[in-house]
């Protein structure tokens, strides 16, 4: 893998770009296809037509694919630089290893 520039994370942006497109089509889903159900009442009375199916689980995927490249991206991230959560990581675990130390002093 090349080298790759400093970008912006904007998982929380897309996340919120998508849950919005969700809810505008889950609560608008009437206005925008001109029939007299929405997704909401579709999901009090249980019936679904298969546009709506198909509409919400492409919503869902696109939201699973965001969170997927994101992983994807900060895993990378972290093997390169050896560290999570802006350093924590390691702050946490040299914690855990000298209490464990410390509960061991004594025992054969």
């Amino acid at each position: 893998a090349g080298m790759r520039k400093p970008a912006m994370d904007l998982y929380n942006a897309r996340l919120g770009l998508s849950v919005m497109i969700f809810l505008i089509i889950f609560f608008g889903w009437n206005s925008l296809t001109e029939t007299q159900r929405s997704i909401y009442d579709s999901v009090t009375n249980s019936v679904f037509s298969g546009q709506q199916v198909v509409v919400v689980t492409l919503i869902l995927a696109l939201i699973v694919e965001n969170r997927a490249e994101y992983t994807w991206y900060t895993q990378e991230r972290v093997q390169t630089s050896g560290k999570a959560f802006g350093g924590l990581d390691a702050a946490v675990t040299g914690s855990f290893e000298s209490s464990a130390d410390s509960l061991n002093e004594g025992v054969p």
